[in-house]
């Protein structure tokens, strides 16, 4: 059971990452790294000048966290969200020279049980679509008359989309960007395992859902955006990179195919590893954001 309560301890906090530097990072992560250092240098992101540090109260308690920055002239707002243990600048400062050239205003929030944000348990999308409704309301009252963007890398991109398909969603929420998503908890564990044998895969399943239940009192049942993105009823970009060894490429297009959004986009990344899209082909997925924001009306 050793390597079952490992699974179990993936729940827990863990910031190793999200402090990372590009010099102290592995190597595969060095220049995916560097690419937001270098947006975090040439825009001062560090500096308390440029932002407003902003927090919240989750639904159950929690205290949430996020850094307000505001652009020149504010088209709209993005509510940007990373993934699991990593942070909110590692992941979404590479964004930033994109968003202002949008002329968007962003928030970078810190996930619960990440950072700044309080917590204790990553619950992969159970807890975190009611911290990103939350957000949500925040922004609709703080930037009133803006229209938002939801934006979210891996898990992050597994939670917007709960969010994006929940009939609480506010108006002002007008479209949603996944990057790398996973259809369910439990798929992404069996891909995770997919060279165990089977009766080890159900045991370990089984485990992990009551131990998560028990631990934490939540149900990793509801970890299911597969699901969710049959209720979205706003614009919905998904990006995925064909070379994703973490979350498969089938799982993005699987997400794809099942949502019933008025206005749906898949950019397929050839050769892209996991939310290494922007990283690849940056000029095509700002391109593609671009282009999916002007057709499906978000700045009307």
């Amino acid at each position: 059971m050793k390597s079952m309560d490992q699974m179990l301890r993936m729940m827990e906090r863990d910031d190793t990452k999200a402090r990372q530097t590009s010099e102290s990072c592995e190597e595969r992560d060095r220049e995916y790294v560097r690419q937001s250092e270098i947006c975090m240098e040439e825009y001062e992101l560090n500096d308390p000048d440029q932002y407003e540090l902003v927090t919240i109260e989750a639904e159950d308690g929690v205290s949430l966290e996020g850094r307000l920055y505001r652009a020149d002239s504010s088209n709209g707002v993005v509510l940007a969200m990373h993934g699991y243990h990593s942070g909110g600048l590692r992941e979404m400062a590479r964004f930033v020279p994109m968003y202002r050239r949008l002329g968007l205003d962003f928030l970078i929030i810190s996930q619960r049980c990440h950072e700044g944000s309080g917590g204790t348990a990553i619950t992969f999308g159970v807890r975190e679509k009611g911290d990103c409704l939350s957000w949500c309301r925040f922004l609709a009252s703080r930037c009133e008359g803006l229209p938002i963007l939801l934006h979210g890398l891996s898990m992050g991109a597994s939670t917007v989309l709960l969010a994006a398909g929940d009939a609480s969603l506010p108006t002002s929420v007008r479209g949603v960007i996944a990057d790398s998503p996973y259809t369910s908890i439990y798929d992404q564990t069996e891909h995770f395992m997919r060279d165990r044998a089977k009766p080890i895969r159900k045991l370990a399943l089984a485990y992990l859902k009551r131990g998560a239940k028990r631990r934490y009192g939540f149900s990793l049942d509801t970890a299911a955006p597969i699901r969710a993105v049959r209720s979205i009823r706003i614009p919905a970009l998904f990006v995925h990179g064909t070379a994703d060894r973490l979350v498969p490429f089938a799982m993005g297009e699987a997400l794809y195919e099942a949502c019933r959004a008025p206005h749906k986009k898949l950019l397929a990344v050839e050769g892209a590893d996991h939310v290494r899209s922007y990283l690849r082909e940056p000029e095509r997925y700002e391109a593609c954001v671009s282009t999916f924001l002007e057709e499906s009306g978000f700045f009307q």
